[in-house]
């Protein structure tokens, strides 16, 4: 009987790493829910656990999980306008977006038009500075984005502000997923203007969680997915 493989054959690989493993740490302050991104290109869901709560003041709280993916993130921002601004702030005020890919986008406040094309955020008619108008003024700036084919942002909402009655907020989304869509809004050439850069875009997934009451600490997270598809 002959040996196989024979002797002094070549050896062969006899073990496929067919998983990844990956630790996160996730701080949480004051909060019953969290979120956490990946760092590490997961092919197919993980599966996530809590593998450590670091609190000692608190060390009977639950936790689960509320929602994983291992797709990635698209990042948000948005800009507020403060109650009572008229047209005759803004008008001449102009403010740069720049998308995931890098090509940047300048929109200028125009209250002689309410053209809302190549860049300009035309607020003819919304220039009054009541609650109604700044509102108005918030949806202009939303259209005015959507309206700008060359840049991969979009508007994503134009809202009351609810905390700050008379404001509006506009919510901006980069077109594509990656932590490079974490871009800056810098809208300190604008009157009466607040905005929050783009942020929680990831190249890979996600995942949130919730505690059955508030806390503060931090979390040690393991996610393990298979790297292999098996039938």
């Amino acid at each position: 009987m002959s040996q196989i493989p024979p002797p002094g054959a070549i050896g062969r690989q006899t073990f496929i790493n067919d998983h990844l493993i990956e630790d996160l740490s996730v701080e949480v302050i004051d909060s019953e829910t969290g979120k956490f991104y990946f760092d590490e290109q997961h092919l197919y869901v993980p599966s996530v656990i809590v593998v450590k709560y670091m609190a000692p003041s608190a060390p009977h709280i639950n936790f689960y999980m509320t929602g994983v993916t291992n797709a990635g993130n698209f990042a948000t921002g948005s800009i507020a306008v403060q109650p009572g601004v008229t047209g005759a702030d803004l008008n001449g005020d102009s403010f740069f977006l720049e998308d995931k890919n890098g090509t940047t986008k300048l929109f200028t406040f125009d209250s002689s038009t309410s053209s809302t094309s190549n860049g300009t955020i035309g607020i003819n008619g919304v220039t009054g500075g009541t609650p109604t108008d700044v509102h108005g003024i918030s949806i202009r700036i939303s259209t005015a984005v959507n309206n700008a084919a060359s840049l991969k942002i979009r508007g994503i909402s134009a809202l009351v502000d609810p905390i700050n009655p008379g404001g509006a907020i506009t919510t901006l989304g980069q077109e594509i997923t990656g932590s490079t869509g974490n871009t800056i809004i810098d809208v300190s050439g604008v009157t009466g203007t607040d905005s929050i850069d783009f942020e929680n875009g990831t190249s890979y997934g996600s995942g949130s969680f919730a505690a059955s009451e508030t806390f503060s600490g931090n979390l040690l997270i393991r996610a393990a997915s298979l790297q292999i598809e098996y039938l």
